[in-house]
């Protein structure tokens, strides 16, 4: 990706990617969401949506993440 769409890139998203650990935290935080006072049936369909997005990148985060040590068991292996 050249510089120029990488910037563009960067500009159009309201934050940068979160690491796994901060996606699990506000998936954890609307979770609970759920479970509390502050549920509205209103916003009940909108919440899970997000919730659903949330799940689904931490899926692929967390699949990465094991693919990564997969290879990097089969190196170690390899090496005795």
């Amino acid at each position: 990706m050249s510089s120029a769409n990488s910037t563009k890139r960067r500009t159009t998203k309201s934050k940068p990617d979160p690491n796994i650990d901060q996606l699990l935290t506000e998936l954890d935080r609307q979770l609970a969401w759920f479970d509390s006072d502050e549920f509205e049936l209103s916003q009940a369909e909108q919440r899970f949506q997000e919730v659903s997005t949330l799940a689904a990148q931490a899926e692929t985060m967390l699949q990465a993440m094991d693919n990564r040590v997969t290879v990097l068991a089969q190196r170690f292996d390899e090496q005795k």
